[in-house]
């Protein structure tokens, strides 16, 4: 499943970045940190990894956040694509977040997507910078993302894996993030 998830991951020849530090500092599938939206609209459309869930006339009524998700399941779910911009319009985050689903989906389906997630990072990126257990059920709040891994990111930026609660749903989350994170040693 791992092969899968790596050929499902991994950044395609055919998109051809402008250079071979361009493919290395790509955040996810060929998008950049600074691409305006109107690339990050052109590159979801020409991507192998991702696939439009609306028609694309409604793209200017839904917007691009949750309009993309993940043409093949990890750990038995899709992930919908959603995006943060600048002041001036530049991406700067890209998030990948599973169908909110009920709590008793939590130990099952949001565990093993959350594992998979873990595992696919790992391969991508090497070893996590910090790496915890899968977030309590009870732990989470509503409205609250509990983070459990982080990665930093080759051409800078930082991946991070967690858990998320939305009332009465969960989800499984990704978010790469322009801003470096960095350890803090506990004595």
């Amino acid at each position: 499943m791992l092969a899968l998830l790596l050929a499902f991951a991994m950044p395609l020849p055919a998109a051809r970045p402008e250079s071979p530090v361009a493919a290395a500092t790509a955040v996810f599938d060929t998008l950049h940190f600074g691409d305006t939206r109107e690339q990050v609209l052109a590159k979801l459309k020409a991507s192998k990894i991702v696939e439009l869930r609306v028609a694309e006339a409604l793209l200017g009524r839904f917007g691009l956040n949750g309009s993309f998700q993940t043409r093949k399941e990890i750990g038995g779910l899709h992930c919908r694509l959603s995006f943060d911009w600048s002041k001036a319009g530049l991406l700067r985050e890209v998030s990948l977040q599973t169908e909110a689903l009920p709590a008793d989906a939590y130990p099952t389906q949001l565990k093993t997507c959350w594992e998979d997630l873990a595992k696919l990072l790992t391969t991508l990126y090497g070893a996590p910078v910090q790496q915890g257990n899968f977030p309590a059920l009870t732990s989470l709040s509503d409205g609250a993302c509990l983070d459990s891994h982080y990665w930093q990111l080759k051409g800078g930026g930082t991946a991070i894996l967690g858990c998320a609660r939305d009332h009465k749903r969960y989800t499984s989350v990704v978010r790469f993030i322009q801003q470096e994170l960095q350890s803090i040693d506990i004595p």
